[in-house]
């Protein structure tokens, strides 16, 4: 139940209630004890940290009358010690939840895999942790010259990365005047500098640009007597030419699809198939990941897929698509690429005027749309690996595709081939009545090629 705050003033609350650490003292001692949380601080740094280096004398035989009267102060209103002797030191037991550092760590981290939306709203939540100067109301030299700049510059890149996030979500007006006063508070940032050219060349406000260029330049030029780094003279350059590539990406419409058949309640068998799809890592990192189904037909593969499929489902938030590409179907020419990446780019809230002409042009978009997207996609009775290929979405995304023959030029699949159900399985099918039967008619059906 207790709160600690480092990330501005050193603050401490128990079940809400402030507790006022009034000794400077003390607040040296409990800032050092925060900032190595949960591990053993040695009786001389602490010393350190707090008498200013001084290790002689008063300040070593001082320094357990202070830790005594620090328990005492987090000891007012009830609350647990939390402050635990080793014969080489301290330390403070604080569980993750409870030290806004640890808050703001987890976030960042998180963050660094998370599409663009997602980024920016972490880092926009573990930016908000901050108060002020992190241990502003803290009297330590050794503190303030060794714990504090690092834990600063943790705060200006996540600054950076949340920027670069919004900017990548197409919201440079948003960003201007941030960018304006982020520049003015850290003149010497050129990543804050390139930012703010970006966005205000995307808002149409090119001079402004160049003039953030001269402005940095001038700076660096007289503050250091270097010049500007490759990255920002790349985009100086880029502005010049009006370089097309720096346009504003296009709002992303975020659309939340399902177009999975339904489960089948009755299924049955398969289960060591199942559980072979299922044992599959959906997302081991950052790639996407597509496995193939093959088998004569009526063995099963689509009822097996659109199960896995369900299994899985809530992993894949953005979109639940399934496409029929018609591969054997009787009477009818299987899907071309074109027509299946129309149905999948309207599908995914690409205006029909939008789509492009031209089948690589349609792929292209069609993994740019998808791109920091999670979306899991069902590709029914593929003809062939040449069919399956424009349709597949870059990183962070889930194809089942489900196939008479084997895929075994579609890269990076994963291939499970399913024969024809146990003797066991069968049997343990549900009995089904008789072809046009009253109670067939009634019968939901899986269709399964």
């Amino acid at each position: 139940m207790f709160e600690f705050g480092l990330l501005g003033p050193l603050t401490v609350t128990y079940a809400g209630v402030p507790l006022q650490v009034g000794a400077a003292r003390q607040r040296a001692l409990l800032a050092s004890l925060l900032v190595d949380a949960n591990r053993i601080v040695p009786a001389d740094e602490l010393i350190a940290r707090v008498w200013r280096g001084d290790r002689a004398g008063n300040a070593r035989a001082n320094l357990h009358t202070y830790v005594m009267r620090l328990r005492r102060t987090l000891a007012a209103g009830g609350a647990p010690d939390p402050i635990v002797t080793r014969p080489e030191g301290y330390l403070i037991e604080v569980p993750d939840e409870a030290l806004d550092l640890n808050r703001f760590d987890a976030l960042v981290s998180e963050a660094r895999t998370a599409d663009p939306e997602r980024t920016a709203a972490l880092l926009e939540e573990a930016l908000a942790l901050w108060s002020g100067s992190p241990l502003s109301n803290v009297p330590s030299e050794v503190l303030h010259r060794e714990v504090v700049p690092g834990l600063a510059e943790r705060r200006t890149l996540a600054l950076e990365a949340y920027i670069d996030a919004e900017l990548a979500l197409g919201h440079h007006r948003d960003l201007v005047v941030r960018l304006r006063e982020v520049t003015a508070r850290h003149p010497l940032r050129e990543r804050f500098w390139t930012q703010r050219m970006t966005a205000l060349y995307r808002c149409g406000r090119q001079a402004e640009a160049l003039e953030c260029f001269h402005t940095v330049n001038a700076l660096l030029t007289e503050e250091l007597g270097i010049e500007p780094g490759e990255e920002i003279q790349e985009l100086h350059r880029a502005i010049l030419a009006r370089d097309p590539r720096l346009g504003a990406p296009a709002p992303r419409i975020q659309v939340r699809r399902h177009d999975l058949p339904g489960d089948i309640p009755d299924f049955v068998g398969r289960s060591a198939e199942l559980e072979r799809l299922l044992s599959w890592p959906y997302r081991d990192g950052p790639g996407g990941r597509v496995l193939t189904i093959d088998g004569m037909a009526g063995a099963g593969k689509t009822a097996l897929a659109v199960r896995a499929a369900h299994r899985v489902a809530d992993r894949y938030p953005d979109a639940r698509l399934f496409l029929d590409l018609h591969g054997h179907t009787p009477g009818r020419e299987p899907i071309e690429p074109a027509a299946a990446l129309d149905v999948l780019l309207r599908a995914v809230g690409v205006p029909g005027d939008r789509v492009p002409a031209r089948v690589e042009e349609r792929t292209a978009m069609w993994r740019a749309e998808l791109a920091g997207r999670r979306v899991l996609l069902v590709l029914d009775d593929a003809a062939s690996a040449a069919q399956v290929r424009p349709l597949l979405p870059g990183d962070g995304s889930l194809v089942l595709v489900t196939s008479r023959r084997r895929l075994t030029d579609l890269d990076a699949a994963d291939t499970l081939s399913l024969d024809v159900l146990s003797p066991a399985d069968a049997a343990a099918l549900p009995r089904c009545p008789g072809p046009g039967s009253r109670a067939d008619s009634r019968r939901p059906r899986a269709r399964d090629r």
